[in-house]
């Protein structure tokens, strides 16, 4: 406790000195949680964009003419084909597959009501697995549907309301249906897309007179995700090799290009937050070098009264940190109140996505910029006290 104490009036000792190194500290809480915030912007606007660009392998039945197959992979094709649920355990336990999930084209509507285009689709899916409809349903969008609820594409054209019914109410093959979401535009046959889950597509089928046909345990595509560092094509590759009676279609060249772009700016983004922290320790780093250099003189004196090297050594960091505690909390309510007043006016300046997280998670990042201050500052410290605390009495005096 007498040591802190002792390091503390040692700081308030040079006013130039220590409010240069709670600057430094300032600084780098100041920096590591701009950053962070606009890291997490772009990272987050990133996501989604990469998320919107659908699977990376649709896996058909074999068979499926896959040539007249093109676009984007956001659903099933309009195929008759089918396959067995259980491949979706085989398919997502090959190395280099994130997520799975499956689609069942149910039936494709010609002349329809509620479409402006002569065909419209009834797609069934899984909205506990799914990634490729989502995130087309922007923020708050349907996550789970319940029994007689659908997702429409942005083309669906939904009666007007009847009387004693419900908006959104519409009827498919004798069955009520209430569109729950829909889903934004996208420039694919999904505009014109009605899905349902699993359940309501077994209650359709029950109650169609045939008209719709699901075989037991039947899908007709899986959607594949690919982990962030694996190649579509080979693990297209492995799939055909591994697993029998299926056939992948890649995402087209367009995508996937665009799919590693957005990979490589998002590791990009992720190396900012590390060169920043490097650079402002150096800086400290130096700052603490000339601070340890004026007071060599009186560092020898320690020494030649019979403080030890590690006292020193130790008085030295916890000045560090003695300044970094204060700075490190200037830096964290400076940027805060900066980005609370002025992040739109940024945004829209430097258009830089910024993402200011919950109150949870801004205190929990307070903490952290913090904590970064304070071992940027002992790092920057450390060093200097080093090397002058394991240097002779004598020699320090003389000099």
């Amino acid at each position: 406790m007498r040591q802190f104490r002792l390091a503390w009036k040692n700081a308030r000792g040079n006013t130039f000195r220590s409010l240069a190194i709670v600057f430094c500290a300032a600084l780098v809480a100041s920096l590591v949680l701009a950053a962070t915030f606009v890291v997490r912007g772009a990272e987050a606007s990133l996501r989604s964009n990469l998320q919107r660009l659908g699977a990376d392998l649709l896996i058909l039945p074999w068979g499926t003419m896959t040539e007249k197959i093109g676009g984007v992979r956001l659903m099933s094709a309009a195929i008759d084909g089918w396959m067995p649920r259980a491949y979706l355990d085989k398919i997502a336990a090959i190395p280099g597959v994130e997520r799975v999930s499956p689609q069942l084209h149910l039936a494709t509507l010609h002349d329809s009501p509620y479409a402006s285009v002569p065909q419209e689709f009834l797609v069934a899916y899984d909205p506990a697995t799914d990634f490729v409809l989502h995130p087309w349903l922007g923020e708050g969008g349907t996550r789970i549907l319940g029994p007689g609820e659908a997702i429409v594409g942005a083309e669906v054209v939904l009666p007007p309301l009847a009387n004693g019914g419900r908006e959104g109410e519409f009827e498919l093959f004798g069955y009520r249906l209430w569109a729950a979401d829909r889903l934004a535009p996208t420039g694919t046959t999904i505009d014109r897309t009605i899905f349902v889950n699993f359940e309501t597509a077994a209650e359709m089928a029950a109650t169609s007179g045939g008209a719709i046909r699901i075989m037991p345990g039947s899908i007709s595509a899986i959607m594949v995700r690919a982990e962030m560092d694996a190649k579509p094509h080979d693990l297209a590759v492995t799939i055909l090799e591994t697993v029998s009676g299926v056939v992948p279609l890649e995402n087209p060249a367009l995508f996937q290009t665009e799919r590693q772009q957005m990979i490589g700016v998002l590791r990009t983004l992720l190396g900012i937050l590390g060169v920043i922290w490097a650079l402002t320790v150096v800086f400290m780093g130096l700052a603490f070098a000339v601070a340890v250099h004026e007071r060599r003189c009186e560092i020898g004196v320690l020494r030649a009264l019979g403080f030890s090297q590690t006292w020193v050594f130790k008085t030295l960091i916890l000045e560090g940190i003695a300044l970094a505690l204060p700075g490190g909390l200037v830096g964290v309510v400076v940027t805060i109140v900066g980005f609370s007043l002025w992040g739109d006016w940024a945004m829209r300046v430097a258009r830089l996505p910024l993402r200011i997280p919950s109150p949870v998670g801004l205190v929990s990042l307070s903490l952290a910029g913090q904590a970064v201050a304070l071992a940027s500052v002992a790092l920057a410290a450390f060093i200097p006290a080093w090397r002058i605390s394991r240097e002779e009495a004598a020699l320090v005096m003389r000099e």
